[in-house]
C-alpha cells in the first residue's frame, strides 16, 4: 500500500539479497534504502546507504547521472542536517557531471533547485533565485505541467514571501497550485 516503507524496506531487501554487489542495480536499491531511511528519520543508515551506493557508482561510471544522483542524494542527507556547506559541495559536484554529460536536461533543473535550497537557507534570497529560476527555465521548457515546475513555483514564492512581496508570493502560489490540481486534482498536498 501506498505509504508502506517497512514493506518497501522488505523488498529493497530482497532484491539486494539477489542482486550483485557491486553492479549499478545494486547501488540503485542501496539508494532506495537511503531515501526510506531517511524519511524514518534514520540519518546514520541513509548515510552509510547513499555512501555506498556512491562509492559503487564512482567506481563503475565517475561521469555518469548514477553517480550525478547519488551526489544529490548525499548532499540531500547534509542539507537535511543543516551542513549547507557540505550539501554546497556535494551538488556542484553532481552539477558538474549533469552539466557534461546532460545539460539542460531534468536532472540539471533538480541539481540547480537543490542548490537553490542550500542558498535559501543560508538567507542568500538572490542566489536561490537565481538557482530556482534557471530550473523553473528548464521545466518549464521539458515538463511545463509537473510536480517539479509546481514546486519550483512555490520555492520561487517563499523567497518573495521572505522579502515581503506579497502580491508576487501570491502569483507564483497561485500558480503553483494551478499546476498541481491540473496534474492530481485529488491530492492531499492541495488541501
Amino acid at each position: 500500500t501506498r505509504g508502506d516503507l517497512a514493506g518497501a524496506d522488505k523488498y529493497y531487501q530482497q532484491a539486494l539479497a539477489i542482486q550483485t554487489d557491486g553492479t549499478s542495480d545494486f547501488a540503485l536499491t542501496l539508494g532506495n534504502l537511503g531515501l526510506l531511511a531517511q524519511d524514518r528519520g534514520d540519518m546514520e543508515k541513509a548515510d552509510l546507504y547513499y555512501h555506498r551506493a556512491l562509492a559503487i557508482n564512482e567506481n563503475l561510471a565517475p561521469e555518469s547521472l548514477d553517480t550525478a544522483q547519488s551526489l544529490r542524494n548525499v548532499g540531500q542527507l547534509a542539507r537535511d542536517r543543516g551542513e549547507l556547506d557540505i550539501a554546497e559541495d556535494y551538488y556542484h559536484r553532481s552539477l558538474t557531471i549533469v552539466e557534461r554529460i546532460s545539460p539542460g536536461s531534468i536532472e540539471f533543473a533538480r541539481t540547480l533547485q537543490a542548490l537553490g535550497h542550500v542558498a535559501l537557507k543560508r538567507l542568500d534570497l538572490s542566489t536561490a533565485e537565481s538557482y530556482y529560476r534557471q530550473a523553473l527555465a528548464i521545466y518549464t521548457k521539458l515538463v511545463p505541467e509537473s510536480h517539479s515546475a509546481a514546486d519550483c513555483f512555490n520555492d520561487l514564492g517563499n523567497i518573495a514571501l521572505t522579502r515581503d512581496d506579497l502580491a508576487k508570493a501570491e502569483s507564483n502560489y497561485q500558480e503553483s497550485l494551478r499546476i498541481s490540481t491540473r496534474i492530481a486534482p485529488d491530492s492531499a498536498l492541495i488541501a
